[in-house]
């Protein structure tokens, strides 16, 4: 099952490779991160770019609204807001009738 994480920025250009590089590190083998950047001008666009291969949707638009934007880009149209514990999450809703 894809799982797709949705990231929401704007103007986070000190933190961003942290969050890049903690979805990066997930060990679930079928993960998509999506990147909706709320329109940052501060270089955080730019800090993104040499990490392009590993987004599968970066949309940068300014006002963009992060939750219903990143479920629509989605692959599977199903997604988890936190990068964290991501086995854990599958499996419990798994377990649940997913």
């Amino acid at each position: 099952m894809k799982i797709s994480v949705i990231t929401a920025t704007w103007n986070c250009v000190e933190t961003v490779g942290d969050c890049l590089a903690s979805v990066a590190g997930q060990s679930y083998p079928d993960l998509e991160h999506i990147l909706i950047d709320g329109g940052s001008r501060d270089g955080t666009l730019d800090a993104l770019q040499p990490h392009r291969a590993r987004l599968a949707v970066l949309v940068s638009e300014p006002g963009r609204q992060a939750g219903g934007a990143g479920v629509e880009e989605s692959v599977e149209g199903a997604a988890v807001f936190s990068a964290g514990m991501m086995g854990r999450r599958v499996g419990l809703w798994a377990e649940n009738g997913g």
